[in-house]
């Protein structure tokens, strides 16, 4: 009885790994795919402030939607150099990554039309859902932003920057008489933040709606997974920021590590972007 069920056991475990080694080829695939096939523009989005597209790729015979963002089409700032934000996008992306989180989509610096724009793939979701009508449901995962928001530095981390994946598993039930729509907490695990553009300043720009953690202890599974990540932040990060803004995160990491404790609020800063979503 004892060996059957271990043998159950391993087996499971044999179709979680071909499973997992199946997803990571077709994430290959993908990534390759939003790197090198064409791409067709499909228009501009309107309520874009850096003239952001929508673009469509073809894998397989399967289609996938993609934003783009040239860098030329960027809005000057005073505080971000013009030009660069496309490649803290991708930035955002590959550190994500690194420290296996995967809260941002995919993303890739290529031309496209020959513009230096940065690629994302889109993420399906219900835009009546955000921060403030999710948080409730994943706190474990609104801690991992938090962390993720410090170690990049973000200046616009609003509510709506928090998307959840609609896909087959992803349910909207009507749950009470306050809310009309809320998220089921056990249709859907996968959380993405996008908008990565105003990251990685060298200057202290945290602006975030998430600050439910505040003076907390950073729970252990995050700290090792920047321990584990940290030697490599540098090579990662090379192709996408100066050496000063790569510096500044490190140290951040560093920080975090010796003192693994989450931001405090401060309310005489600006700590909060607007719009809050």
């Amino acid at each position: 009885m004892l060996h059957r069920t271990f043998m159950i056991e391993s087996d499971n475990q044999d179709t979680q790994n071909l499973e997992l080694q199946c997803d990571v080829v077709e994430q290959k695939l993908l990534k390759d795919a939003i790197m090198e096939n064409k791409i067709q523009v499909i228009g501009q989005l309107s309520n874009s402030s850096n003239g952001a597209l929508l673009g469509e790729i073809t894998l397989e015979d399967q289609k996938f939607s993609v934003i783009i963002k040239p860098s030329m089409y960027e809005n000057p700032l005073i505080d971000f150099e013009w030009g660069t934000l496309s490649k803290r996008e991708v930035a955002a992306y590959e550190l994500s990554s690194l420290l296996a989180w995967n809260i941002v989509p995919m993303t890739v610096l290529r031309d496209v039309e020959n513009l230096e724009c940065s690629v994302q793939l889109f993420i399906p979701h219900d835009p009546r859902q955000h921060y403030f009508s999710l948080t409730k449901f994943y706190k474990e995962d609104m801690e991992r932003f938090a962390v993720f928001d410090y170690l990049i530095n973000n200046a616009d981390r609003k509510a709506g920057h928090i998307l959840a994946e609609e896909n087959e598993s992803f349910i909207l039930k009507l749950q009470s008489t306050q809310d009309e729509s809320i998220l089921d907490p056990i249709s859907n695990k996968n959380l993405f933040g996008i908008d990565h553009g105003l990251s990685f300043n060298v200057e202290e720009k945290l602006r975030t709606v998430i600050w439910e953690f505040s003076e907390q202890q950073i729970s252990q599974h995050l700290l090792v997974d920047i321990s584990n990540s940290f030697n490599s932040i540098e090579r990662i990060l090379k192709p996408f920021l100066n050496k000063h803004e790569i510096e500044k995160t490190i140290l951040r990491a560093e920080q975090l590590l010796m003192n693994p404790y989450h931001k405090a609020l401060d309310a005489n800063s600006r700590a909060f972007p607007w719009p809050l979503v």
